[in-house]
Formats: structure tokens, sequence, C-alpha cells
């Protein structure tokens, strides 16, 4: 059944207690700084995702120390389960919500949220400004933090070409095969464009085909595998994820060629299981960087909730930057990632506090792992 806003008001009650001005829902001037803070995220993935499971890990790492009460779910990518879980914190009256925009559920999060009166704030996948548009038509809809998956699509592409070509120098045409996610999800569609734009503008590449891997590892191992029967000749699989590359490696072993030699694999996310097949040498590079995304969100909601608005220092939506993990960057960025570091990641020390009119660093800089402090 659609829910209607009708439908919402009468199932969440009364609006709550924020107060909307122009503009949306802005900092209370005078609140005490550091009050303890009740943060609901809904986290579209499964409780066995590994992408997912990073992010709401660092979220819980970095919640201590800002001050957050954090009260998660895993909607196990149903969109019926969603909008339940998203239903159900919303009637705890957290102060902030934080929701993603898979396959298209944003929206229809933004009118609970509307309704319910607590702020919303979207991680990682943009809404459609269309139809709802931050602190204008929703005004309780904050913002958001991105990852520009576009730019880091089209990365992905040129670093794999670069390095085919760096190993095959004779070769007239780097031929590429493409493995690309849930295209009804912004990631996916955004990544997929970096792709596109990047076999736009790099002369020499052959686009052998592109295949629906679904974000799973072993829907793409057998797409892959099925490929390589119709093509064997592949220099590059360039995968919107790294459970589809990790899929990619085995049917690349299991024809008998040589991934990290004969085929060159990339893919998103660095997560552990990426690490060790780009140690290994399986793996040429993962796109990384957003895994800390729901972290530096918490960060800029403890600076809204004590009176720096986000907004005024690079506007309500902004993008963590991606970074290329290789194995030259391995160990910097295992450092991070390792949850055996989490004691050392210091997310507060990110906060503006007093710094007026000073953007964020990981919204300003090159390389998101640059930005998050490490301390002995």
């Amino acid at each position: 059944m659609m829910l209607t806003r009708r439908h919402m008001l009468g199932f969440l009650g009364a609006a709550g207690a924020s107060v909307v001005l122009a503009g949306g829902i802005r900092p209370r001037s005078g609140q005490a700084a550091d009050r303890p803070l009740h943060v609901g995220f809904v986290n579209p993935g499964r409780s066995d995702e590994d992408f997912w499971l990073s992010v709401g890990r660092l979220m819980a790492d970095a919640a201590p120390r800002l001050g957050v009460t954090l009260t998660a779910t895993a909607a196990e990518r149903s969109r019926r389960l969603y909008l339940q879980q998203a239903s159900d914190l919303l009637r705890q009256k957290p102060d902030y919500l934080i929701a993603v925009n898979e396959e298209g559920v944003g929206p229809a999060v933004a009118e609970l949220a509307e309704a319910a009166g607590v702020p919303l704030f979207m991680l990682l996948n943009a809404m459609p400004v269309t139809e709802v548009g931050p602190r204008s038509a929703s005004p309780h809809f904050l913002g958001a933090l991105l990852a520009d998956n576009e730019q880091a699509g089209f990365v992905l592409a040129s670093q794999l070409i670069a390095a085919a070509r760096r190993r095959n120098p004779e070769r007239r045409f780097i031929r590429l095969l493409a493995v690309d996610g849930v295209l009804a999800t912004p990631a996916a569609s955004d990544r997929a464009r970096g792709l596109n734009r990047a076999l736009g503008e790099i002369p020499d590449v052959m686009l052998l085909d592109r295949l629906p891997g679904e974000w799973r590892q072993d829907v793409a191992e057998q797409r892959v595998e099925a490929a390589l029967r119709r093509s064997p000749d592949v220099d590059v699989i360039w995968c919107a994820n790294d459970p589809m590359a990790l899929g990619a490696v085995t049917a690349v072993s299991d024809r008998g060629l040589r991934p990290g030699e004969d085929v060159l694999i990339g893919g998103f996310n660095g997560g552990a299981a990426a690490q060790a097949a780009i140690a290994a040498g399986q793996m040429e590079v993962s796109m990384t960087g957003h895994l800390f995304a729901g972290a530096l969100a918490l960060v800029m909601l403890r600076d809204h909730s004590d009176g720096l608005d986000f907004a005024d220092v690079g506007g309500a939506i902004q993008s963590v930057v991606f970074g290329a993990l290789t194995r030259q960057t391995l160990p910097d960025w295992k450092a991070r990632l390792d949850p055996a570091a989490s004691p050392r990641l210091r997310f507060d020390l990110l906060r503006r506090r007093g710094a007026a009119g000073k953007p964020y660093s990981f919204v300003m800089s090159g390389n998101t792992l640059s930005t998050i402090p490490l301390v002995p």
C-alpha cells in the first residue's frame, strides 16, 4: 500500500517540538554545548553485508566520542522493512534521524520525518531535488553527506585502464568488462555514469559487455564467468562494488587466468576482503573513503546541535571524497579501517567547535583518508 501524507500523519501522531524557521531547522540558540544527543540510523544493508556493517561499526565507534547515543537498525535490503524501521525510530523522537535513499525510499522517509517533526539527514545517496529539497519542500530535511560516486567511477576506470596499458603497452585496444550494481540505487547509477565518462574521454578502450551484478558476489561470479566464455580476451573488469569484484576474481581464476596479472580488477568499498585481495595482488584497486561517511555525518549533526550549522560552510548537501586503496596506500587505509584501530580514531577532532566559516576538512581534501585523525 502506498503511504500518503495523511496516512503518515495518522500513523505517527502529532508533530514533535522542533521549531521550523525559514530555511529549515536551524540550531537552537543558547542551548548547552555537548548536550546528550539521540540519533537514529536506518541502515539499508543486510546484517551480513560487509560495506554497511563497516559503516555502522564506524558510526558506533564515533558516537561515544561525540556524546551521541546511536540507535541503529538493519533493513535487510527490504523497502517495506526500511519504512517500518524508520517509523519505529521516529516514534522514539530522536534528535535526528539518519537515512539512506536506497532504491528510492528517501522521499517516503522524508514524509515520515516531516510528519513526526524530527530533523532528517540523508547519507551517501541523494534524493531527487525536484521531489524533496532540503530546508524547502521538506523543512525538517536538514541536508545530506553524499559520496562523489560519479567521479570515483571515472577514477576507478582511469586507474584500471592506465595499469592495463602499463602491463600491455603493445595492445591497440584495452578491452573492458563492466559489472554494474542495482541501477535503481543512486550510487550504482552515478558510478555507471563515471564509467561512461571515462569510456567517452579515454581513447582506445573497447567495452565488451555490461553485466548486472546486483551488488552480489555470487551473481557477479556467474555472469563474469559466462562473459569470459563468450569473450575470453579481457584486460580490465570494472565493478561497482568489492563483492562483485571478488566474484570476478573467482571467475577469472576458474577460467584458468590470473587475476591481477592477465586481468586487472577493481571495485568500491575497501573492506577487509578487498584489502586481502589487493595485498595478494588479485585486485588492482578499490575506491573507498565513503565507509567513514556515517561517522562524519555524526560530526556534522553534533556541531548542528551545538549551534554550528554545516549548511553555513558548504551548503546543506556536501560530499566526502573517495580515495584509491592500492597496494601502495593499503597500510594507511588499513590502519584506519581495522576494527582494532577504533579506539585511536578521533572523530571528535573533526568538529568545527568555534571555527565559524571554516569548511569541514573531509569535504575539502582530495582524499578523505588524510582527514581522519588517528592518534597513538
